[in-house]
């Protein structure tokens, strides 16, 4: 974690593309490595959730295939994503999809970054869920849960 003003040097590994800061309270979407994307629509989502500030963003989804997302209304969606410090802890509320006639519910993994230690607890749609946590990253995942198109709230504490 990084508190600013301040300058940092950044070691760029012969892997890496260099640095990415992400402020806390992000929600950035993202989809598994995959060869190639050939049929537009994922059903698969990574969200990498940065902890420590109340946040809220939106994911914009169009078919992946064509260029109706010109037209809007049925070809495009929105999606909410909000992250708030509540009860002691952190949700994260993927929001309800709005438009879009593409795509069904999806299987989505969280990483919360920027946790202290690992959470005590973890729910998903307020049922309890496992995850595995990294000390070194201080991340904790929660891998493959159903979620429908109508949106879900994870929590950690």
């Amino acid at each position: 974690l990084v508190t600013g003003p301040t300058q940092e040097k950044l070691t760029i590994t012969p892997d890496g593309g260099g640095g990415l800061y992400v402020k806390a309270g992000a929600a950035i979407p993202t989809w598994p490595e995959v060869e190639c994307v050939d049929k537009g629509w994922n059903e698969e989502m990574v969200y990498e959730v940065f902890v420590g500030a109340d946040g809220e963003s939106k994911l914009y989804e169009d078919d992946g295939l064509t260029l109706n997302y010109r037209k809007g209304g049925a070809f495009v969606a929105h999606t909410k994503l909000t992250v708030k410090a509540q009860d002691g802890g952190t949700a994260f509320t993927i929001g309800p999809r709005q438009g879009g006639s593409f795509g069904g519910g999806r299987k989505v993994t969280v990483r919360f970054h920027g946790l202290a230690a690992k959470p005590a607890a973890a729910t998903a749609g307020g049922k309890p869920v496992e995850g595995a946590w990294c000390d070194e990253a201080k991340v904790f995942c929660v891998k493959d849960v159903d979620v429908g198109a109508g949106g879900a709230t994870f929590f950690v504490k």
